[in-house]
């Protein structure tokens, strides 16, 4: 298995997730040292430091469309996750059993009965791959959106709709987001049950800078 993880700047408030990257990087390598860590970006981006690889898609896409694009040259067993994950454990049994994709439900995660969990029911921040056609319909199917989906959001719109309608020829099979993607409701909550804790959102990335919940602290 490799991990791999977007992050592009786009602003300068955007050098954030490249912070935040480097907590990802040291507990990924506190529970899994062997596991190559890979950052998919652009041309004009700076590289994490820690990261065993780089790899660069340039030209004037759509950030969406780019970061699918780089799943989409992958072969092999990935873990795909956002920059403000923290793995608590070793998650590669999770390729012990057959799919093409993986993806992390909402139950038993503060976002479950939430319209937006209704619209959108998996969240691409974590997310485990071994065929990279299963993306390459994704981005075919994301550059029919709009240019603003292309932008942000459309991935996972698109991710949704084929795992929910079946609409497709690739094995999707659903794995517990309470286990491999927790978002905690509150500073003060446990989450040692979860393998991967994933800080979405601008409070959530203070509380994971702030404090000493990252596997670097």
């Amino acid at each position: 298995m490799k991990i791999g993880f977007f992050v592009q700047k786009t602003t300068p408030e955007s050098l954030i997730h490249f912070e935040i990257a480097k907590y990802m990087i040291a507990s990924a390598r506190k529970v899994m040292p062997d596991v190559p860590i890979v950052q998919f970006t652009d041309y004009d981006s700076p590289i994490v430091e820690g990261v065993d690889m780089h790899i660069r898609i340039g030209g004037n896409l759509p950030m969406a469309v780019r970061r699918i694009e780089h799943h989409a040259s992958c072969i092999g067993d990935w873990l795909f996750c956002d920059s403000d994950v923290i793995f608590q454990k070793d998650c590669r049994d999770v390729f012990e059993e057959p799919f093409d994709v993986a993806l992390t439900d909402r139950v038993g995660t503060y976002m479950q009965g939430t319209e937006y969990a209704k619209q959108q029911p998996y969240n691409m921040g974590v997310t485990f791959s071994r065929n990279p056609e299963f993306w390459k319909m994704v981005g075919g199917r994301l550059m029919a959106l709009p240019e603003q989906y292309q932008e942000w959001a459309g991935d996972q719109i698109v991710v949704c709709d084929m795992a929910d309608n079946q609409t497709t020829p690739f094995d999707i099979v659903i794995i517990p987001g309470k286990i491999y993607n927790f978002t905690p409701k509150k500073e003060s909550e446990d989450y040692s049950h979860a393998a991967i804790v994933h800080f979405k959102g601008g409070t959530r990335k203070s509380w994971l800078l702030n404090t000493k919940m990252n596997a670097a602290g």
